[in-house]
């Protein structure tokens, strides 16, 4: 429905051909292209489709290739054939209004196609037929227009569509006589009899209507323009008219006839009712005798057995209601003991994690929000240092609650044997090796279910004497702000787990970093967060805008303004995963 909405505001625009776009308009499509960007990440493929077409609506008035270029971008995301043949048509009425009707003819034909597939010959194929019709007439190609009519009057005919049947009439009739009247008569003459033989067949087995009468009029006319050297031919086709004629006459001497006999009919009817009253005034004086005492035995056992069964629900119900708190009693101590359990592996949780203030230590300008959703987090860092480097890691486990803090203890000790015990510094090495480590950790060869298993991830390695700073990153970005500048490192599109691309070795960034950069380190928790006014996802965007404003300040106060800023967020909204977010001044 939203396409066609958009073809009739097509049809009632005139497009112009040398126009600038506004402010607004501009406005309007950046951010049009930036919602048709966040849905196609999304993979919500229906609304980036819609928010590109109506980007195209806007440039309908000012360029006619820009207005294809998006409709092509909608039609590329479009799944259905109605969709499909919405779209080419949009684009057809663009190039008719332009006066392109080579161009429009072809995107119709290809309109026509989908049509045919959504199977709803009645309504799509018979206006896209009758729509190809209407452009040929416009561009005076009337045998081309009438052949197009002639389809769209078999598919009326066939599903008994009267209405529009007789405005594809109307429309042939205007083609003849636009034609001209010198046209052979000959060579027009096999679609004459065509047009006769459909009217012919929808006038047997109807009542004569004014509608009817009018189209006969009109072929009426179309056949008198046929010129005397024909003469045969027109006597022949104004024979069958007034044969026509006279059906439809017979029909109404036999619908008056009928008429009046459902009239004498109905004087029967109606006298046979005031006997049926006087009949039903009758049995009820008779009933009403015994109606007295039939009413006082039905209140009293009605009154009788309103007791027992009020009795009986009232045991029930005390039944139910012991039963129900004892239930309850049982509920409340599992869950007791189940938080008792989640309380101690929190516990165990946070003992595995290194002291934040082992990490002030290390960056003595820094900051750590560690925010579980859950009493137990999916989310962990780990930190430490080795051979005058440092180790940093921002992790985010499969999941949230307890099966993510599982994955998350499986990460740190993987993390402690791959550096502290192996040694190993480079940061593509060490993802590659904590890789293969979930993997045979798992030992599941389903593959569905080890896709689930592994984290995201951002880790760096810094040498503070060189300054050289190594990156590698599973999902997880790096940003780095300096001077104001926002310098932003992409990660591998993959996970650390089972994956399609998982023979894939990550890759590793080298940085030349400077006194007083500021290092971001984050998991999606912070992103994914919906809230504000529309309750949409707080995104990377606007945190990187928040970054940027606070980064000069002093570590702890940046702490203190990016929580206060999550919790504004957030409002009403429950958390709807892990936070961590990592900060250090270089």
């Amino acid at each position: 429905m939203r396409y066609f909405l958009l073809l009739i505001f097509i049809f009632t625009v005139k497009i112009a051909s040398t126009q600038e776009l506004s402010s607004s308009q501009k406005a309007q499509i950046s951010e049009l292209m930036q919602d048709a960007q966040e849905a196609e990440s999304d993979k919500n493929t229906t609304k980036a489709a819609d928010k590109y077409t109506e980007i195209a609506t806007i440039y309908s008035n000012v360029s006619l290739s820009k207005a294809e270029e998006y409709y092509n971008e909608a039609f590329r995301l479009s799944k259905t054939s109605y969709e499909k043949m919405s779209l080419k048509n949009l684009i057809g009425s663009l190039y008719e209004n332009k006066k392109h009707y080579a161009e429009a003819a072809k995107l119709y034909q290809e309109a026509l196609v989908y049509a045919k597939e959504t199977e709803n010959e009645e309504k799509y194929v018979l206006n896209t037929y009758k729509s190809i019709g209407d452009m040929f007439q416009k561009a005076k190609q009337y045998r081309t227009a009438i052949s197009y009519y002639l389809e769209g009057l078999k598919i009326c005919i066939k599903y008994k569509n009267k209405k529009t049947a007789s405005d594809i009439l109307r429309h042939i009739s205007n083609c003849y006589l636009q034609n001209g009247e010198n046209q052979s008569a000959s060579k027009c003459s096999g679609l004459m009899d065509e047009t006769l033989e459909k009217i012919n067949q929808e006038i047997f087995g109807k009542q004569s209507n004014p509608e009817n009468r009018a189209e006969l009029s009109n072929l009426r006319f179309v056949i008198s323009k046929i010129g005397d050297e024909n003469k045969g031919l027109k006597d022949s086709l104004l024979s069958q008219i007034n044969d026509i004629e006279q059906l439809q006459n017979q029909t109404r001497s036999l619908s008056d006839t009928l008429n009046s006999q459902q009239r004498a009919l109905s004087l029967v009817q109606k006298n046979l009712s005031d006997k049926s009253e006087q009949l039903t005034k009758v049995e009820t004086y008779l009933q009403q005798r015994n109606f007295a005492l039939t009413a006082a035995i039905a209140i009293i056992s009605i009154i009788t057995l309103l007791a027992i069964l009020t009795l009986r629900g009232y045991f029930i119900q005390r039944k139910q209601n012991k039963l129900l708190a004892e239930q309850k009693k049982i509920i409340n101590l599992k869950n007791e003991d189940m938080t008792a359990s989640i309380r101690y592996a929190e516990r165990i949780q946070k003992a595995l994690f290194m002291p934040i203030t082992d990490f002030n230590r290390i960056f003595p300008e820094s900051f750590i929000i560690f925010k579980p959703r859950d009493i137990v987090s999916g989310d962990f860092y780990w930190f430490g240092e080795l051979d005058d480097k440092i180790i940093v890691v921002a992790a985010d486990c499969t999941g949230h609650g307890i099966p993510g803090a599982f994955m998350s203890v499986l990460g740190i000790t993987y993390f402690d044997e791959i550096v502290n015990k192996s040694k190993i510094l480079q940061t593509d090495t060490i993802v590659n090796l904590l890789r293969n480590s979930i993997i045979k950790g798992f030992h599941v060869s389903d593959q569905t279910v080890q896709a689930k298993d592994g984290m995201d991830l951002s880790l760096i390695v810094l040498e503070k004497k060189t300054m050289k700073l190594q990156y590698t990153g599973a999902y997880n970005p790096l940003l780095i702000i300096r001077q104001g500048e926002v310098l932003i490192f992409k990660a591998d599109r993959m996970p650390v787990g089972f994956h399609d691309k998982y023979t894939n070795p990550f890759t590793k960034t080298e940085i030349d970093v400077q006194k007083d950069d500021v290092v971001y380190l984050f998991s999606d928790g912070y992103l994914d967060q919906f809230g504000g006014l529309h309750g949409k996802k707080f995104l990377f965007k606007r945190l990187q805008e928040v970054l940027q404003k606070i980064y000069h300040k002093p570590m702890e106060d940046q702490k203190e303004i990016i929580e206060n800023a999550f919790k504004q967020w957030q409002g009403k909204y429950e958390q709807v995963d892990d936070v961590l977010l990592m900060g250090f001044r270089i």
